[in-house]
């Protein structure tokens, strides 16, 4: 497996438009994208580098990613099946499914020893 990149860093939110509000008008970050029916948005700084995306809490999270507790690194490689396999191999733990987003991404999350949420996302 290889890593093509940290794809981004997000954050769990409580309410989704207040916080989209606060970093596009008070940190001045660039919106990249916003989807409201999935609560889900992108920010950017002026230099672009890593991404911020923000996500409404759910409570349905197989991690429990609750507002104000977690930034969930992401890393971006190009087969999600065979990464999924290959750590698996050497002892990762996974949790949850694999989630699809419709005409996106798709991602599982896993653990690194510590316990520190992580996912792995093929575009």
């Amino acid at each position: 497996m290889t890593v093509k990149k940290i794809g981004l860093a997000w954050i769990a939110v409580s309410d989704f438009k207040k916080s989209n509000d606060f970093f596009k008008n008070v940190l001045n970050l660039d919106l990249c994208e916003s989807n409201e029916q999935f609560g889900w948005a992108e920010f950017k700084g002026a230099d672009a580098g890593c991404l911020l995306g923000v996500a409404k809490s759910c409570d349905q999270d197989p991690c429990d990613i609750k507002p104000g507790a977690n930034a969930v690194v992401t890393f971006t490689v190009d087969n999600l099946d065979q990464s999924i396999a290959e750590l698996k191999n050497k002892g990762v733990e996974f949790v949850g499914d694999v989630f699809v987003v419709p005409n996106g991404p798709k991602m599982i999350y896993f653990k690194d020893l510590d316990g520190n949420v992580f996912q792995l996302v093929e575009e």
